[in-house]
């Protein structure tokens, strides 16, 4: 992927690029709706109790059922009912049964694949400003301090983890939360570099409505591999024809 992005780099379609890698889980906090809705960040170097990131390790195969479940399941399709996931999949001439299904959906919410979590909005959808906040510091246990006690009571919803030596932290808040963010920051010596990006264009409804494209997963080695060499050559060559 990286490969790619430095391709439109070079030609000029985009200026710049940082790529993070994500090898833990997130933890989902919804909001306190007594607290500060633009909270300080006086207390981010506090001790606190950080949760486990640990994505775990799993000896089970997945097979095609499981797969063909997952996605449904991270949307979190028509309540997530099974019968109306496989009244959908028979559309698609999929032939499983609902003891199949049932099967899979136990399997994948015993392993811990997938869990179900609640987005609560701190205000009203469209009166919500969306970031995410990208920081480093030299030391990965004050990374995780900031990440636990970032807006810690406030009245934001806010995700986060680690991304290799960097925190990443989202966050649905007040607009003025994050209007003078960066500055507050600022204030923190031991937060060696930041980025933030707001997304304005895209839409909650979008977003959610997204999910994993499986069709790549290998059953035989049970990883999910992505053609990107594939895709880098489609770029170049509609880059090559303009």
């Amino acid at each position: 992927m990286k490969a790619i992005f430095q391709l439109l780099k070079d030609n000029n379609i985009i200026t710049s690029f940082h790529d993070h890698t994500c090898h833990h889980k997130f933890i989902y906090e919804n909001p306190n709706f007594f607290g500060d809705s633009n909270s300080s960040l006086d207390h981010l170097l506090d001790p606190c109790d950080v949760p486990d990131m640990s994505l775990g390790q799993y000896d089970t195969e997945w097979n095609t059922c499981d797969i063909a479940l997952l996605p449904y399941l991270l949307k979190g399709y028509k309540g997530t009912k099974l019968i109306e996931i496989l009244k959908t999949e028979r559309k698609l001439n999929k032939t499983w049964t609902y003891a199949q299904m049932n099967y899979s959906h136990k399997k994948i919410l015993k392993n811990g694949l997938i869990e179900k979590k609640y987005v609560i909005y701190p205000f009203p959808q469209d009166q919500c400003a969306h970031f995410f906040l990208a920081m480093k510091t030299e030391d990965i246990d004050v990374t995780l301090k900031i990440l636990c006690n970032f807006a810690k009571g406030a009245r934001v919803f806010k995700f986060y983890a680690l991304y290799g030596t960097w925190g990443v932290i989202g966050c649905f808040c007040h607009p003025l939360f994050v209007a003078d963010l960066m500055h507050k920051l600022d204030q923190i010596d031991e937060i060696t570099e930041k980025e933030l990006y707001q997304r304005r264009s895209i839409t909650e409804d979008y977003v959610l409505h997204q999910t994993l494209e499986l069709k790549y997963f290998d059953f035989d080695k049970q990883t999910l591999e992505y053609p990107y060499h594939v895709y880098k050559e489609k770029i170049k060559e509609k880059i090559d024809s303009e």
